[in-house]
């Protein structure tokens, strides 16, 4: 039981990072400056925050 709440956990957070990720890039790319370095540095947080919010448990036992 604790192995799967872990497990879907880790797929959340997985995919809360890759659409992050993919967010940050497609921003940089229809803004016209596509992956400075200098810009990267305000989106690493928000990357962070929302894979760390998306691994939090919240699954309600024995539903």
């Amino acid at each position: 039981m604790i192995a799967e709440i872990l497990k879907r956990s880790f797929l959340r957070a997985t995919g809360a990072t890759v659409l992050a990720i993919l967010g940050v890039f497609l921003f940089q790319y229809f803004a016209g400056n596509p992956m400075a370095s200098d810009n990267l540095e305000i989106f690493l947080p928000i990357i962070f925050i929302s894979t760390f919010l998306a691994s939090l448990p919240n699954d309600k036992i024995g539903s």
